[in-house]
């Protein structure tokens, strides 16, 4: 019977030895302080191993999210500069009617011819050359007379930048695009990067305007070509006939000034058609009509 109840004691006291060492365990992972806060009881290899993961973690994220933002920037910019080269029909007639109105203002402007021939396509300013300023006496004497009748007439300078809208407005036409053989100088607008008809609604087809003057003011009727040669942003510029050249285009300049200017009697009184008239002649003179 004793030797019963001592087996008894000893496991009992077993038991009790067994369940404090595991709280003791228990407490050497995870003892809590006074606030209840767990406190952290990794040895110092854990920790820098935890940390080094958790940069990795933060560089990944990092890099992910700039290479995101990257992609991001570099679509909107690819966006960007697709609509500015490929411009809607709106923005076509408009940068085609500030270049036809840069022009005229150029050509009736003392030592100007430079100038117009900066809004010609680049095979044409290639071809065309610079020009020798000593040689613009005529022109220049011509487009002083032109400019002293008109401010005689009108009481004031010509100026196209302020009346654009309305001189390249109705009756002159401004088109935008066309059929492919309008756009037989441009590429892009009539095929694709593999050599195939663009579709109709495609923009690229925007890169072409013509601007048609009806025959009037004693000039016959006249079309002006214009290419978007923009690679960044849009540039309009005429496409001149092949057969002009400096001399010819300033000789061009002098007959149509003079012209218009011998019928100064006849000036419209509206000067909005006025300025249509004197664009119409020198675009006579551009496009090498006779």
């Amino acid at each position: 019977m004793r030797r019963l109840m001592l087996i008894a004691a000893t496991s009992v006291s077993l038991a009790a030895f067994v369940t404090t060492g595991c709280d003791r365990d228990k407490t050497a992972s995870h003892t809590t302080t006074s606030n209840n806060t767990t406190a952290d009881n990794r040895t110092a290899g854990e920790k820098t191993h935890d940390a080094i993961a958790n940069a990795g973690d933060k560089t990944g994220q990092a890099a992910g999210t700039a290479v995101d933002k990257t992609k991001d920037a570099a679509q909107t910019a690819g966006d960007k500069m697709k609509a500015a080269t490929q411009p809607s029909a709106d923005a076509a007639i408009k940068d085609a009617r500030d270049t036809l109105t840069s022009a005229v203002q150029a050509a009736v402007t003392k030592d100007g011819l430079d100038d117009l021939v900066e809004r010609f396509t680049k095979v044409d300013r290639d071809r065309i050359g610079k020009l020798d300023k000593a040689t613009f006496g005529d022109l220049n004497a011509a487009v002083d007379k032109f400019n002293a009748d008109w401010k005689a007439k009108y009481n004031a300078d010509f100026k196209l930048s302020d009346k654009k809208q309305a001189v390249f407005g109705s009756p002159v036409a401004i088109k935008v695009g066309g059929n492919m053989a309008d756009a037989a100088r441009t590429a892009s607008a009539k095929t694709d990067a593999s050599g195939n008809p663009v579709n109709a609604n495609d923009k690229s087809l925007n890169n072409t305007v013509t601007a048609t003057f009806p025959a009037s003011h004693g000039a016959p009727a006249v079309d002006v070509p214009l290419m978007n040669e923009g690679t960044v942003m849009r540039a309009f510029k005429i496409d001149a006939p092949d057969t002009l050249d400096g001399s010819k285009l300033k000789a061009n300049l002098i007959k149509h000034i003079q012209m218009v200017d011998g019928m100064k009697d006849q000036w419209p009184a509206d000067q909005n058609e006025a300025a249509q008239m004197v664009s119409h002649h020198i675009f006579e003179a551009i496009m090498d009509k006779q």
